[in-house]
């Protein structure tokens, strides 16, 4: 009972500043969504969601492998083997965005998206320290300063979003996105060091050797993440490239709004739970009645929340943004029941690389992107009807992951009394 109360204790902490970090812009949403206009959030979700595909690389995965050690000496030399992955990487895909922005803003039917391309090595490189380092803090168990580190990047996302809104300089959204992972990569590195990240220890030796050790986090986890990541986007391209910009533009800020909660809450719990999980295998503990506990919860806060955004979306929408996002109200009540099954689910995934599953993540995230793949055949169907597909594909996806990850979690319990008979 003491372990769970620490586990739950810990998710809060982390929750606190997620909480801070999500909820203070969207207090700015209401003024945002006055500077912006639907063409600005087309733009900024096809590059937010290139992004996101992208950054699933930026760092091997290595910053997944950063609390399996038992030597911390092991986990900084992983920190720097994954930070020299992702300078290389970043410089890769400078050059692919040189020479291909131009063509793929045509692809996408959006010629506005090719200037604003050039920034993703940026981003991805801030990104990729900045997974590094939070990694550390939750190997430290310092969760609080974990979640402070979100919480800035967010506050100075959204203040530079305004700030160059009020400007009018090019597409704030995307600086302003750019402006809050520099924030965020240099406040982690300041965490990371506080909290014992000795650069000093680093070894090439050891830095060669811990990415060989390790080598199943990239090498079963990056191309099945990112077509998972592939499957996410492919919505927003199918919108961006079949239908009007102002059904891209609504469609991609219900989709930032409703990252929102599963950010909030789904981030906090997945780095929680690796740190703690890692720990009781380390030591051979259950871990079955925690897990059941904990998705319990999930998903009495997840019905309470569709159930209010089902019924009165479009009205809290022209309320809250103003008249001109009716339309996304409307996509989002439909929206909402996506991000209900995933929230529930997601938190969870982690369990399955933890319990050494890395193969079954890989399978399901193949099979989710070759499902949500079908949705290019109902590219001319009406926009509702669209997302009501979207809607159907997730729920059936995340019941089988959920299904997937509870075997897991079973077959680890009934390992672990085979060993105490």
């Amino acid at each position: 009972m003491a372990k769970q109360s620490s586990l739950i204790k810990d998710i809060l902490t982390l929750f606190t500043g997620n909480a801070i970090a999500f909820l203070a812009p969207v207090m700015l949403y209401p003024v945002l969504s006055r500077m912006f206009t639907p063409g600005d959030y087309a733009v900024f979700g096809l590059y937010s969601s290139i992004f996101a595909f992208l950054e699933i690389a930026s760092a091997g995965r290595y910053d997944f492998a950063i609390v399996m050690p038992k030597q911390g000496d092991d986990g900084i030399n992983i920190i720097a083997g994954g930070f020299f992955i992702s300078v290389i990487y970043s410089v890769f895909i400078l050059v692919l965005a040189i020479f291909l922005k131009d063509f793929v803003a045509l692809k996408l039917n959006n010629v506005d998206l090719a200037k604003w391309l050039i920034w993703l090595p940026v981003g991805l490189l801030f990104i990729s320290i900045s997974k590094l380092c939070n990694a550390w803090l939750i190997r430290a168990k310092k969760f609080k300063s974990a979640s402070i580190n979100k919480a800035s990047q967010k506050i100075a996302e959204g203040s530079a979003q305004m700030t160059f809104g009020f400007l009018v300089v090019g597409n704030g959204l995307v600086l302003g996105d750019v402006a809050g992972r520099l924030f965020n990569a240099l406040f982690s590195i300041y965490q990371a060091v506080k909290y014992g990240l000795d650069k000093s220890k680093v070894e090439i030796k050891s830095i060669k050797s811990n990415l060989i050790y390790y080598v199943e986090f990239p090498k079963f986890g990056i191309l099945p993440a990112m077509l998972n990541a592939l499957g996410g986007m492919l919505p927003v391209f199918i919108i961006s490239m079949y239908y009007s910009v102002d059904e891209s533009g609504n469609f991609n800020f219900s989709r930032i709004l409703l990252s929102v909660p599963f950010a909030l809450i789904a981030t906090g719990i997945s780095q929680v739970l690796m740190q703690q999980v890692s720990e009781k295998k380390n030591e051979n503990e259950p871990i079955l009645d925690e897990v059941y506990s904990l998705a319990l919860k999930l998903f009495v806060i997840s019905t309470i929340g569709t159930i209010i955004v089902y019924l009165f979306g479009p009205v809290l929408f022209e309320f809250v943004f103003g008249a001109k996002w009716i339309v996304a109200g409307e996509y989002t009540s439909i929206l909402i029941l996506s991000t209900s099954i995933s929230l529930v689910v997601s938190p969870f995934s982690i369990l399955l690389v933890v319990l050494g599953k890395i193969k079954w993540v890989s399978y399901w995230q193949v099979f989710y992107f070759a499902f949500v793949s079908s949705l290019w055949f109902l590219k001319s169907v009406d926009i509702f009807y669209f997302l009501t597909a979207i809607v159907a594909i997730d729920l059936i996806s995340y019941l089988l992951y959920g299904i997937i990850i509870i075997k897991a979690v079973h077959d680890y319990n009934k390992a672990l009394a085979k060993t105490h008979v």
